[in-house]
């Protein structure tokens, strides 16, 4: 006979399932509202005064009659030996260039005079000459002997920055005539600077910020 043993395994019964703890409810922060927009988005922003800005009216240099006369008379002399006639010159002295207008003589072409730029440079020994082709002339822009430097103090406080109408004006300098040159950078939104080292980059882009506080 076999005899079958029925072993009895006993079982523990099965812990009852836990209810899973609940997340607490996140809080919804409530949005905040926005502060009150004042007229002026920096309302802690004092326009800087003029006496920050260095003065250099002392150092102001102007070019001299002889300086003058003597490139005239090189500039006159160099277009004769090239057989081109001229009726008169005029100088304009500006802070760091001079222009000297040459009117032709009758029958004498503009380009005689502008395509002897480089002969003018070379006579005058100076660093470079540039020329334009004016209303009734042709101008030669000579570099002075001694330049002066024009003061942001000076741009700022001129009546062309001070009764701009532009939405960006920006004081970047002055002209041969001694007006100051003023331009609305908001034309320009596709400015670039560039140029070799120490041609004054750095000191354009100072400008334009300098000019952007004292008007706005």
């Amino acid at each position: 006979k076999i005899v079958e043993v029925e072993k009895t395994v006993e079982r523990k019964p099965r812990p009852a399932p836990q209810p899973k703890p609940t997340k607490p409810e996140k809080k919804v922060k409530p949005t905040p509202k926005p502060a009150p927009r004042s007229e002026d988005d920096v309302p802690d922003f004092h326009t800087p005064g003029l006496g920050i800005l260095k003065d250099r009216s002392a150092e102001r240099k102007t070019v001299s009659k002889a300086e003058i006369e003597n490139n005239i008379s090189i500039i006159r002399e160099t277009l004769a030996d090239h057989h081109v006639q001229v009726a008169d010159i005029d100088a304009v002295p500006g802070p760091t260039v001079t222009l000297y207008k040459v009117y032709p003589a009758k029958g004498v072409k503009v380009s005689a005079i502008k395509n002897l730029t480089n002969d003018v440079s070379v006579a005058l020994k100076a660093e470079s000459v540039m020329s334009s082709i004016l209303k009734d002339c042709v101008g030669f822009e000579v570099a002075n002997q001694e330049r002066s430097s024009v003061s942001v103090k000076e741009l700022v406080s001129s009546e062309e920055f001070q009764s701009s109408n532009a939405e960006l004006p920006v004081a970047i300098g002055k002209k041969i005539t001694g007006e100051f040159k003023v331009f609305d950078l908001a034309d320009a939104p596709h400015l670039l600077v560039a140029g070799a080292t120490k041609q004054g980059k750095s000191v354009g882009l100072n400008v334009i910020v300098a000019s952007l506080l004292y008007s706005k």
